[in-house]
This record gives structure tokens, sequence and C-alpha cells, in this order.
């Protein structure tokens, strides 16, 4: 089974030269924005920032490793995966 780290804000995240792709998933709660993380965002393969990072541990309710299966991209992105 794959797995998909993402990451979430209770706001808006702005960011240059990085695109940030909103998911939802039936394991990720409603009241938070979650975004699927990715290498050029974490630096690093995103399975081994989220072991790794002491942003996660300092912060674990902000990330969630969840089934890629389970994860569908923003409405309106073009039919891609979550992943893409």
């Amino acid at each position: 089974m794959n797995h998909f780290s993402v990451g979430a804000r209770h706001d808006h995240i702005m960011a240059s030269r990085v695109l940030l792709n909103r998911v939802f998933g039936p394991d990720l709660p409603t009241d938070r924005c979650w975004y699927g993380l990715t290498k050029k965002i974490c630096g690093l393969q995103p399975s081994k920032f989220y072991k790794e990072s002491s942003f996660v541990t300092k912060f674990p309710n902000e990330f969630k490793k969840v089934n890629l299966e389970d994860i569908v991209a923003e409405p309106g992105a073009n039919g891609k995966p979550a992943s893409s």
C-alpha cells in the first residue's frame, strides 16, 4: 500500500515557485486545508521528511500520513491524481 504525506494549514498558504495542491480524503479532518507534500516542497522525499523532520516532531497535528489511494485532488484539478 502506498502512503502519501500531507500537511495542514488553517489558512491559505502563499509560496513562491512551489505549486501547492490541496487534497481531500476520508482520514483528513475537514476543519483544515490539507496539501500534498512533494520532494520539491520538503527538500527530500516526503516519507523521509515525515520520519526525520524536527518540524513534524514539533507540530505533529499539522502532518498526517495517509493512503495514497484515499486521496482526492482539489475539484477542478483537471482530474489529475493528488500525487501528480
